[in-house]
């Protein structure tokens, strides 16, 4: 849709196109997307931002409705924008400072310590399923199974994927109820390794 026609559509108001595609969207899919629309839309942030983002926008930290307004300017508090990275919470585990918040992340994280949880990879790949490998099962026993990678497991049943076609849902956040598939969720694995090598 071009710039003109979204704004003809929307009586000239890009924050009426904001909301609209935000009742488009996934709640649990697109958190971080509405996230940052209800951010960009809030009332006292739009006090500050005359117009749509661009690359080089700032990135303005709202205030809501139960908070009160901080002592300092709206400059202050304006922050560069950095390129639409958003970072996870710390968790400073190995050489990785922040959680995952998307699919890579989780890939990158299984990488790092899939031996100390029973798993060796025999191949990563593009389409489904993500991943070929063996896990322990026993003492000298291991079992060939299929992995996808998702962010969230409940991912794996919104994008359509047959769980006949895979044995494990390796995720950061486990948040499907009744899962079909064997889960193992990297976020509640964590604690259980150590912090360093």
């Amino acid at each position: 849709m071009s710039v003109s026609r979204c704004m003809r559509c929307f009586d000239n108001n890009w924050f009426n196109a904001l909301r609209a595609a935000a009742e488009k969207l996934d709640p649990q899919q697109d958190s971080v997307l509405l996230f940052r629309i209800r951010e960009y839309t809030a009332p006292k942030a739009r006090a500050t931002i005359g117009n749509p983002p661009t690359a080089g926008a700032l990135v303005v930290t709202p205030v809501t409705d139960d908070e009160e307004e901080p002592e300092s300017s709206a400059t202050e508090r304006e922050m560069p924008a950095a390129q639409g990275n958003i970072y996870g919470d710390f968790i400073n585990f190995r050489g990785l400072q922040h959680a995952p918040v998307n699919e890579q992340g989780v890939v990158f994280l299984f990488g790092m310590i899939c031996h100390e949880l029973g798993y060796v990879v025999e191949i990563v790949k593009t389409g489904f399923p993500d991943c070929v490998a063996k896990r322990r099962v026993g003492s000298g026993r291991w079992q060939l199974v299929r992995i996808e990678f998702e962010f969230k497991s409940r991912n794996f049943k919104s994008h359509g994927h047959d769980p006949n076609q895979c044995d494990v849902i390796v995720c950061w956040e486990h948040n499907w109820a009744n899962c079909p598939v064997d889960v193992l969720e990297l976020k509640s694995a964590l604690p259980r390794l150590p912090s360093t090598l």
